[in-house]
């Protein structure tokens, strides 16, 4: 008895413990995903800034 009993909670800290890195892989993730998601609006930002700088040239190329 006292055998299944210390398996129990020998089981019980081991699921705790799973979990508890569950929940840190799953922070872990969230910032990736965060910095992943700024790193994609930087990006998005360049490209609008790339695209206006060919229309000005080329809207200035065609003024002169």
């Amino acid at each position: 008895m006292v055998n299944k009993l210390t398996d129990v909670a020998k089981s019980a800290d081991q699921y705790i413990a799973e979990q508890g890195q569950y929940g840190r892989i799953q922070s872990e993730k969230s910032k990736v995903m965060d910095h992943i998601l700024k790193l994609m609006e930087i990006d998005a930002q360049i490209r609008l800034a790339n695209q206006l700088e060919q229309f000005a040239s080329t809207f200035k190329s065609d003024v002169d």
